[in-house]
């Protein structure tokens, strides 16, 4: 750990004559340290800069029709179920239902129909392992 502290530019808590003396003598530490040397020296030689060419505009011109698609897709359902409904419930001022059950369950199953379009299963419990951009644990 002394030896990559020092290999890092950092304060180790060993000595300089110490880590010599133990680096030469442990084949294992040796061999990471002349690991650890041959990674720096490699990085040395690496550019960090970004990309000489922006990216951006085919990106967006490959997403931006699929996300118009899904938006159209989308209203449709809702004016469907929009419509659905309000067919349903103009059946019922014209038609006097007596059966309450069914007056207000072909509503809730219209809305659970749409909510498996929008999120798939909407009785399925998702775990997500996401964590917040602010999260650091």
């Amino acid at each position: 750990m002394a030896a990559m502290a020092v290999l890092d530019g950092e304060v180790a808590t060993l000595a300089a004559d110490e880590i010599d003396a133990h680096v030469s003598n442990c084949d294992v530490c040796g061999a990471a340290l002349a690991g650890l040397t041959s990674l720096n020296t490699a990085m040395t030689h690496v550019s960090f800069d970004g990309p000489a060419v922006d990216l951006w505009p085919t990106i967006r011109a490959s997403v931006a029709p699929a996300a118009k698609r899904q938006t159209a897709r989308d209203m449709r359902v809702i004016v469907g179920l929009a419509m659905a409904i309000g067919g349903w419930r103009l059946a019922q001022l014209l038609v006097d239902l007596p059966a309450p059950v069914v007056n207000s369950t072909v509503p809730l199953v219209l809305v659970v129909l749409a909510l498996w379009r929008f999120v798939g299963d909407p009785f399925a419990i998702q775990v997500s392992s996401h964590r917040f951009h602010g999260d650091r644990s």
